[in-house]
Parts: C-alpha cells; sequence; structure tokens
C-alpha cells in the first residue's frame, strides 16, 4: 500500500514539475509597446538575408512584479531584402526579432516594429506576409540607411513567456 501511495505522489509531484515548466510566466503582456535602439547599422544595399541586428532597450519593461531593465539586449536578423535595382524602385528590409536577453536567460520575442522616431523620410512599415512576426521596412527611392542609434517602437504579438 506504502507503494503505490509513494508511486502516485511521484506521478503527480512530476506531473505539476513538467507542467510548471511549459507554463511559464509572462514576463511581457501582449501588446506591450516599447522603445528600442539600434546597436548596429542596418543598409539596403549593404547588407543581406541572415545578417544579425541588436537592438537595446531604450527603457524598462514593467510587468506585475517582473522588469525587464533598460539596456537589455535584443537580437532580431534580416530575413528578406530588396535593394533598388533598375527593375525595382523600392527598397525593403524584413526584419525578425528573435531573443531578448534577461540576465543570463534568452527569452523568444514575438514583437513587429510599429513605428520609427523620428520618420523624416516616411518608410513604411508592414507585416511580412512571407515571415510570420517579420515586419518589412520599405522606402521608395531610396535605399534604407538605419545608422546605429536609430530609435524603433515595437509592440509584442502574443505575451511572451519564461520559465
Amino acid at each position: 500500500m506504502l507503494k503505490a501511495v509513494l508511486t502516485f505522489c511521484s506521478i503527480i509531484l512530476l506531473f505539476s514539475v513538467c507542467y510548471g515548466q511549459t507554463e511559464g510566466k509572462v514576463v511581457i503582456k501582449a501588446n506591450t509597446e516599447f522603445s528600442i535602439q539600434l546597436d548596429n547599422s542596418v543598409y539596403s544595399d549593404k547588407n543581406a538575408v541572415g545578417d544579425d541586428i541588436k537592438f537595446v532597450l531604450a527603457d524598462d519593461i514593467n510587468n506585475d512584479a517582473d522588469k525587464i531593465p533598460k539596456g537589455s539586449i535584443i537580437f532580431a536578423r534580416i530575413v528578406n531584402i530588396e535593394k533598388i535595382s533598375p527593375k525595382n524602385d523600392t527598397a525593403k528590409v524584413c526584419v525578425m526579432f528573435d531573443f531578448i536577453k534577461k540576465g543570463e536567460e534568452f527569452i523568444t520575442l514575438e514583437a513587429a516594429i510599429v513605428s520609427l522616431e523620428p520618420n523624416p523620410e516616411a518608410v513604411k512599415l508592414t507585416a511580412s506576409t512571407v515571415y510570420s512576426g517579420g515586419t518589412t521596412l520599405s522606402l521608395k527611392g531610396k535605399d534604407i540607411q538605419f545608422d546605429k542609434g536609430k530609435i524603433f517602437k515595437a509592440k509584442v504579438k502574443k505575451d511572451i513567456t519564461s520559465n
């Protein structure tokens, strides 16, 4: 009888540990907007698909008792790029977020770029139809040039959880 009770308790304990790992706690709620600063340059005529992009969180992200501090690194990459050519008068760069680094933990980030601050050249922002979670930045008649330090505003697409 004792063996059956211990086995049952072990199963319950194992189930609760496994369930807790998949559930995680919400560290950033869906629709949270935050400012990020470009930590390297991005040019439509020089960069290529697969190039890494780093951003730095410009302000703290607060979520109830949890916080991701200003200065945290956000990793992204270029998933598509179209250069200006005689047949194409619009430069495009599609950016997709990968992770945000919180302390020593890397947390998957699903977010979209929603604005540039400022946006004097009227760069258009659209959700990528090819890359889920990607944002396409396009500029007609000119190459896209974002220098280190450029400020972007991003918006979380769904709750971001951490274990």
